[in-house]
């Protein structure tokens, strides 16, 4: 923006909510060597510019895209990432490579140094070790439609999706894929239909474990957000229903409160099972927030203490 000066000629004024949308999303970005003219066509006509828009590529703003109020809603809760997975975001090119419909057919091994899913369902079912210090299967059993981490693991395409939804034996092992990482985080699957989830005989452990290691925390983010890709969108309340009992009623999980109440949550597609648990739990998360409050001005008294800058408020 420092480098940006209009030309003398006032733009059109354009219609967009002030209070939801910055000023900032409708100037371009990224290329410093756009035209004036291009610059000024963007802001005399903003809906010539999208993300297709190859004057700003990747360094453009996904969030111009236009939503309804459900879309516009979600993304003040949650971030753009959460965003993907849902209309909008959804990929339409095709791509005749399948990566990812080639592991669920135990045609491939994942990448890099690998095993087929088979193997990985059956073997590593108990190996918690594995599970925990291997940071590459994680992609591929639960892949999204953008990319991650692994640069060996590609996105999951819009006909690979349809085509792992097609198949009895994909989905079979998509079913046993979240049952082990369920297992995983002390978690059992109590009905195959509804999805209702409840703690697993040795789950005490297997808390410790996802307490004192947080990266699981983006896992089960990652989760939430492939159940509603390949048609279990129904089982994403009842475990962020799990999470919120064991954070906020049990005081469990204390490193995994915070993605619980901003990302799991968030991650909830549905607008009125999201609506229900924050109802349900809304006092709770009052509460839970205001002992934040207290705790962090505990410590700012605290003799030493560096007083921290005060938070930014969310739209």
């Amino acid at each position: 923006m420092s480098g940006f000066r209009p030309s003398s000629e006032r733009p059109t004024v354009y219609p967009f909510n002030v209070k939801s949308e910055s000023l900032k999303h409708d100037f371009p970005r990224g290329n410093k060597k756009q035209s004036e003219e291009t610059r000024n066509t963007h802001l005399q006509n903003p809906g010539s510019r999208t993300d297709e828009d190859p004057q700003h590529g990747t360094h453009g703003n996904p969030r111009k895209k236009c939503y309804g109020p459900r879309e516009q809603s979600r993304e003040s809760r949650t971030g753009i990432d959460l965003q993907y997975g849902r209309p909008g975001y959804q990929q339409t090119h095709y791509d005749e490579q399948t990566p990812n419909l080639d592991f669920y057919q135990n045609k491939k091994r994942f990448e890099p140094n690998g095993v087929y899913i088979e193997e990985l369902l059956t073997k590593w079912k108990d190996d918690y070790k594995s599970l925990e210090v291997n940071h590459s299967y994680i992609q591929w059993l639960f892949p999204l439609q953008k990319r991650g981490r692994n640069p060996k693991a590609k996105p999951l395409t819009d006909h690979e999706i349809e085509a792992m939804k097609e198949d009895t034996a994909v989905m079979d092992r998509f079913l046993r894929a979240y049952e082990l990482m369920l297992g995983f985080y002390g978690i059992k699957l109590q009905n195959k239909k509804t999805g209702s989830v409840t703690r697993n005989s040795n789950y005490s452990e297997r808390f410790e474990n996802l307490n004192n290691h947080t990266h699981n925390n983006l896992r089960i983010t990652r989760i939430l957000k492939c159940l509603a890709l390949l048609g279990y969108e129904h089982f994403q309340a009842p475990l962020v229903k799990f999470f919120l009992e064991e954070t906020l009623l049990h005081n469990n999980l204390k490193n995994v409160k915070s993605s619980v109440t901003s990302h799991f949550l968030g991650a909830v597609k549905d607008d009125k099972e999201y609506g229900d648990l924050k109802k349900e739990y809304e006092s709770s998360l009052r509460t839970s927030r205001e002992r934040e409050i207290r705790n962090e001005r505990k410590e700012e008294r605290r003799p030493g203490a560096v007083p921290s800058w005060p938070k930014q408020k969310s739209n």
